[in-house]
């Protein structure tokens, strides 16, 4: 396939983990999560700023989800909802690392 000059402004990742319920068993949860696709410079940006917060970065970039549940019906994307999810422990830092691996170029293996 031919190399594109100009990518999608937008890239949806998929964030998976686990929490122990009250008897200690861990259960599987994951959602997707549409955040902007930043640049090279852009993300230098973030980075070089030094004060980088993972909530307040999705804030800015993210624009819906799903997989996201309360009592059985879909929770609607909003800044409250968002900053509400990542209050649980270790969900920034992931959702971050899985926006940091889905957002740039990947080698392929060469064909025989």
């Amino acid at each position: 396939m031919s190399a594109p000059l100009f990518l999608e402004d937008k890239v949806t990742i998929k964030v998976a983990y686990t929490f122990p319920d009250a008897a200690g068993v861990e259960k599987p949860y994951h959602f997707t999560l549409t955040v902007d696709r930043l640049d090279t410079e852009e993300l230098k940006l973030v980075h070089d700023s030094g004060d980088l917060v993972f909530v307040d970065f999705f804030v800015k970039h993210a624009s819906a989800w799903s997989g996201l549940k309360e009592g059985g019906a879909n929770v609607e994307f909003s800044e409250a909802n968002l900053r509400q999810l990542f209050k649980q422990p270790g969900i920034p830092l992931l959702t971050w690392q899985r926006y940091c691996e889905a957002i740039p170029a990947k080698g392929a293996a060469a064909k025989n």
